[in-house]
């Protein structure tokens, strides 16, 4: 759970705190939605947020285990289409790690406020972590 406020509001930005399991009693985090260049931004990082680190290889096995559970599940058609996939996003070079922080992702994505919600509609990120805070680690 994490708690989030307005805090700041102008023409060009917003400002929002986040509090990671709705501890005010912590340093808060901020989150800049800039309307100009609309992008989003951690501006602070709150005090009891962490970051998460998924690699290359995560991803790499993440998708082997669906190849295997295709297999143990029969469906050999569905692996192989998985095998070929995997194989082809292995030459291709798509497997690249990121980072982000876990409950300023979940104050963008699970915002009610209206302004939030649309901006993230807007970027086409409601369902996805905003570039501005994916950090690629290739």
């Amino acid at each position: 759970m994490v708690k989030y406020e307005l805090i700041k509001e102008s023409k060009e930005k917003l400002d929002y705190s986040y509090y990671p399991e709705g501890k005010r009693d912590r340093k808060a985090g901020v989150i800049t939605i800039d309307r100009v260049n609309e992008k989003i931004y951690i501006s602070r990082v709150a005090e009891d947020d962490y970051e998460v680190i998924v690699t290359p290889e995560d991803l790499m096995r993440l998708d082997k285990s669906f190849i295997e559970s295709a297999e143990e599940e029969g469906s050999l058609e569905r692996a192989r289409q998985l095998r070929e996939e995997y194989e082809e996003n292995i030459k291709k070079g798509k497997y690249k790690g990121f980072q982000y922080f876990s409950y300023a992702s979940h104050a963008i994505h699970g915002s009610s406020t209206v302004e939030l919600k649309k901006f993230c509609k807007a970027m086409k990120s409601l369902f996805f972590l905003p570039k501005i805070y994916l950090r690629n680690m290739a």
